[in-house]
């Protein structure tokens, strides 16, 4: 079986006005800017990588955060290739039979995505990956997600390289893979490419900025004599004198006639 390991980091929409997460795009969430992938033989050895940063596109300027969080340097970014290209390199490395290897289960679906999105051809890849970090919370008896940097220590694997970077972190999964192989907590999961498609994607927060509202005014405690005898509405009581009963005006006329 052809192993692939696998890595994608994301850009998202970030508002730059006021300095916080954007607006995201509903169809694609989460754009791919950079994919790393690694290749293994037979004893599980890393020999090859393909390490491709994107131009990103949906997003036109990279999220600063993200950026800091990656250490990417915005320049590689708009110098690489758009997503289209960058997936025909991919597919040329990995191959329709591979079986790619991530840390979690988010990175294929946002890759399908992704795909979807670019409406580019889905079968030039297997639709079959491998959750080793679920498989690594089954070796360390971890009823929870583990975090890569995490089981990275408890294995003693040296740090020589930083984390949150694509091809790196999928440096680190093939290094603790020979360490927890187990072949019956490696479970093949197949992507159903329409199941995604018409799937709601988990969208990242948004925090809107805070609005300002004004104090009530206080209202002032009546006593109750004053609530007893407050007095009637003027316009009540102009209303009522303003015009005298049209009966009444017409006998008082007929009196000042006969006189």
């Amino acid at each position: 079986m052809k192993y692939i390991l696998a890595d994608f980091e994301f850009n998202q929409a970030f508002d730059f006005v006021n300095n916080t997460k954007g607006i995201s795009n509903p169809a694609c969430p989460f754009e791919i800017m950079q994919i790393g992938a690694i290749k293994l033989d037979r004893m599980l050895n890393m020999s090859d990588d393909l390490n491709l940063y994107i131009k990103p596109s949906i997003y036109k300027q990279p999220n600063p955060f993200i950026l800091k969080l990656t250490g990417i340097d915005p320049a590689l970014l708009m110098k690489a290739p758009a997503f289209p290209e960058a997936y025909r390199q991919f597919t040329e490395f990995a191959g329709k039979d591979a079986v790619f290897l991530f840390w979690g289960p988010d990175d294929m679906r946002e890759l399908m995505r992704n795909i979807i999105y670019y409406k580019l051809d889905h079968k030039r890849l297997a639709m079959k990956y491998i959750n080793l970090q679920k498989a690594a919370s089954a070796y360390l008896r971890n009823s929870g997600a583990v975090g890569l940097r995490g089981v990275v220590e408890y294995f003693g694997i040296p740090i020589d390289r930083p984390f949150h970077n694509a091809i790196n972190d999928a440096y680190y999964v093939g290094k603790i893979l020979p360490l927890i192989y187990d072949e019956s907590q490696f479970v093949i999961q197949h992507v159903d490419i329409e199941e995604i498609r018409f799937q709601k994607p988990k969208m990242p927060p948004v925090v809107l900025p805070k609005v300002r509202t004004l104090p009530k005014p206080q209202s002032v405690p009546k006593s109750k004599s004053q609530a007893r005898h407050r007095p009637k509405p003027p316009y009540r009581t102009k209303f009522r004198h303003r015009h005298k009963p049209i009966k009444k005006a017409k006998k008082e006329q007929a009196s000042n006639d006969e006189n």
